[in-house]
């Protein structure tokens, strides 16, 4: 084959350092067909290199067509099959995103000046005879029986990666099916290889040769990959190395129409963050917590990452909409992270991330605790969590109820003081009468408690408004404890301390269900939201452990 290559220097910058071609034809020609031509070859020992870098190109032990016939009274060309032992092919990405493949081929201009070297000077009407010696209205037929691959290597490196990346795809064994361009069945594809040293990748798909954007399907399945070996595209696509894990891949495309539509499923085991790598144009994503959030206990995390794009559109690249689809799945994720950890145990209310108090309340109620055990269910399937819980207060809700909470345990204190297990009602009441007149002289001590007692007088006989009058006794006491209220100062330190108090008592019900305490985090305090029966909502969050 060494002698071809005058011939294929109009063509491709290669060099041909071995290979020879075994060929068997018979040629005919008569008046019903002015060529016949029918016959086998095969090319063995095939050995080639890149004519720039001088680098292996393609290579096989023996690539072998049993027939093969062409007519040129039909215009059809059809091959029995083409079944490839051992072969090898090296693809490079350069820094430029091009490739060795692109690199490598013949522009049209140079391929005519290489013509006229070769072969003398063209003739001009060379090209014209040829178009001439094709059969008038008979288009071009092809027709391929079954291509088998056996035992072949692919080997494949990207330079315009922030970390170079190469890998090595042996053992590449299966084929196609026949293929006919007239045909409306779709030629399908079955290889299978060995990835490095332990991970497998595999390829199952149809397509219309002619117009594979028309309908196709594609099915790529990886298993055991190494992640550690595709950090270069993490760290293209989101500025992270991975240190560790293995992968598996179930990947399935179908374009029909243009329109490529994915559903795939991943599967990482043991994934861990490398070191963060900065790179321009990279995803700014939470990886670390993204993570957390999707492994099991078992260390496994399995996705669904459905995706879609538009194969017609020229700025389409098939990278690029994966991993703007991996970009959505951990926003999605970290965005709403109680959503997940519901799903987890069946409770998907949108509430699952709060803790409600009462204001001035640090009790978590029977509601809120079936709530928060069932975080900790949650949580016991997602161990590389921890969660935030901080104190929260609404300081004007807070600060209200503290007040009556402060003058009521004031008045309690003092009745208690001076009550007797004997006492009557009457005597109990009368008690509480002079607690709080007590009381209230002693805050308004220049206010007149009898304009306040004359106030509250109304008619014994509510027929006889003119009649005698009695003192309404609830309303006089309730004035008295209101006044109270309205002077009762809160400092702030007491706020402070509610706030600590709610954190510690959810920290201790999520440690009561199960949750270690070194997972449980008590930050300060923090505005809660109020809800519209005005309670207080204490917010928690998700971290990594």
């Amino acid at each position: 084959l060494t002698l071809a290559k005058p011939y294929l220097d109009q063509f491709a910058n290669v060099l041909i350092q071995g290979g020879a071609l075994h060929l068997d034809v018979q040629l005919a020609s008569g008046p019903e067909d002015p060529l016949a031509v029918r016959g086998a070859l095969e090319i063995t020992g095939l050995d080639t290199l890149d004519g720039q870098r001088k680098l292996p190109l393609l290579a096989w032990q023996s690539a072998r067509i049993d027939a093969f016939k062409y007519s040129a009274a039909t215009n059809l060309l059809g091959i029995a099959g083409i079944a490839l032992q051992q072969p090898y092919i090296r693809v490079r990405a350069n820094e430029d995103r091009s490739t060795n493949l692109r690199r490598l081929l013949v522009e049209p201009e140079q391929r005519a000046d290489a013509g006229t070297t070769a072969g003398g000077a063209a003739e001009p009407g060379a090209a014209g005879a040829a178009a001439a010696a094709e059969p008038a209205g008979k288009p071009f037929v092809f027709r391929l029986g079954p291509v088998t691959v056996v035992d072949g290597i692919a080997d494949f490196s990207d330079l315009s990666l922030p970390i170079p990346f190469s890998t090595r795809v042996t053992q590449l064994t299966g084929g196609t099916s026949p293929l006919d361009i007239d045909s409306r069945e779709p030629m399908t594809i079955k290889l299978e290889g060995r990835v490095a040293d332990y991970g497998l990748a595999r390829v199952d798909g149809a397509f219309l040769p002619v117009a594979p954007w028309q309908k196709s399907t594609l099915a790529l399945t990886f298993r055991n990959v190494a992640l550690p070996d595709l950090s270069p595209y993490t760290v293209r696509f989101a500025g992270h190395q991975l240190a560790g894990g293995r992968m598996d891949l179930d990947l399935r495309y179908t374009v029909e129409q243009g329109r490529l539509k994915g559903d795939n499923n991943v599967i990482l085991r043991d994934l861990e963050l490398g070191p963060k790598v900065p790179y321009e144009g990279a995803m700014d994503l939470p990886l670390g917590l993204a993570i957390a959030l999707l492994k099991g206990p078992d260390g496994r995390i399995d996705v669904d990452l459905p995706v879609e794009g538009n194969v017609n559109d020229p700025e389409f690249r098939i990278g690029g909409v994966i991993w703007k689809a991996i970009g959505s799945l951990v926003t999605r994720v970290v965005t709403a992270p109680f959503r997940l950890l519901g799903a987890l145990v069946g409770m998907e209310s949108a509430d699952f991330e709060q803790v409600v108090f009462a204001p001035c309340e640090a009790v978590v109620t029977p509601p809120e605790r079936e709530k928060l055990a069932g975080l900790a269910e949650a949580m016991a399937q997602r161990p590389q969590l921890a969660l935030r819980v901080p104190g929260v207060i609404a300081e004007a809700e807070d600060t209200a109820a503290l007040r009556e909470t402060r003058v009521d345990s004031a008045i309690g204190e003092r009745l208690a003081a001076v009550a007797q297990p004997q006492d009557s009602p009457e005597i109990s009441w009368r008690r509480r009468r002079d607690v709080l007149e007590e009381l209230f002289a002693a805050r308004y001590p220049e206010q007149s408690l009898d304009a306040i007692l004359e106030s509250h007088m109304i008619p014994v006989d509510p027929a006889e408004p003119e009649g005698r009058h009695r003192l309404d006794d609830v309303a006089y006491l309730a004035h008295l404890r209101g006044d109270l209220v309205a002077a009762e100062t809160v400092p702030a330190e007491a706020l402070q301390q509610l706030a600590g108090q709610r954190a510690a008592a959810v920290a201790a019900e999520l440690t009561a269900a199960g949750v270690e305490a070194e997972r449980v985090l008590v930050e300060g305090a923090q505005v809660g939201k109020v809800g519209k029966n005005g309670w207080i909502g204490l917010k928690l969050e998700v971290d990594q452990r």
